[in-house]
């Protein structure tokens, strides 16, 4: 039996609805103004990811160069190139999470974007790092609730908060004219993007935790609290326990094991 379905197409804000039949949805790619996300394979692709990623680098230098007739760009803490982009990436626990990354990266090098590889990392941590290193964007790469052959690519602003409507079209744009080969996204060899690892992300999160106004960590001690943690074996499986512990709570990890 055929399933009926309908996918939704984020373009310029507005919804476009498009129903089609077909045996599973797994030859999908879902693509919105918020990023791509789908099977790893028939539907994500090294293809697509390439294509997309390429196309964020090239907004996101777009959008740098624009920022730059107003005031100073910003500069990454451990980025010395201020002449490229920075964009941090990191990702959750799922078995097609390093080669999406690899794909990924080496296209936003390719584009000119210098990369501040996190590796595993929960969505607000990397929110956190943008912010903490003065990038100019980043990507997430995870799937959230989606079953594990499922990945996806979500796309931050210099803020590090999600695209709006208006940058998410803008995207599309430059992804459609790169698959279409109408436009060449690619640097010279010379202006070639590097990658930097930086592995105290979640540890800099965790600080800035505890040093807001509105969290008292030893009051929150003085109550010696159990937590029962159950992280789906994801991204939070260090980070949860790591940051209940620096508020004096005892975790209880359940599934807390990243696979």
């Amino acid at each position: 039996m055929k399933i009926r379905r309908r996918i939704i197409l984020k373009r310029r804000g507005i919804h476009h609805y498009k129903s089609i039949n077909q045996e599973t949805m797994s030859n999908e790619l879902i693509v919105s103004i918020s990023g791509i996300r789908g099977v790893f394979g028939p539907g994500l692709n090294p293809e697509n990811l390439t294509s997309f990623a390429a196309a964020y680098g090239l907004w996101i230098r777009k959008t740098r160069d624009e920022d730059s007739r107003e005031s100073s760009p910003a500069q990454s803490s451990i980025d010395a190139d201020s002449s490229s982009p920075t964009i941090v990436v990191g990702r959750d626990t799922r078995q097609t999470g390093p080669i999406c990354n690899q794909i990924v990266t080496a296209a936003l090098n390719a584009v000119g974007c210098n990369v501040i590889q996190l590796g595993i990392a929960p969505t607000p941590t990397v929110a956190m790092a943008v912010l903490d290193h003065k990038a100019d964007g980043g990507i997430i790469l995870s799937a959230s609730h989606n079953p594990a052959q499922w990945n996806a690519l979500k796309l931050l602003n210099a803020k590090g908060e999600f695209l709006d409507a208006q940058e998410g079209a803008e995207i599309l744009i430059l992804n459609d004219k790169i698959s279409a080969k109408t436009i060449n996204p690619w640097v010279a060899h010379t202006q070639i993007g590097h990658e930097t690892p930086y592995h105290d992300a979640i540890q800099r999160h965790i600080q800035a935790i505890l040093d807001h106004p509105l969290i008292d960590r030893d009051k929150i001690a003085s109550k010696s609290f159990r937590v029962s943690v159950d992280a789906v074996n994801g991204a939070g499986s260090e980070a949860i326990p790591m940051l209940l512990g620096a508020l004096g709570a005892q975790a209880v990890p359940l599934f807390c094991t990243p696979d």
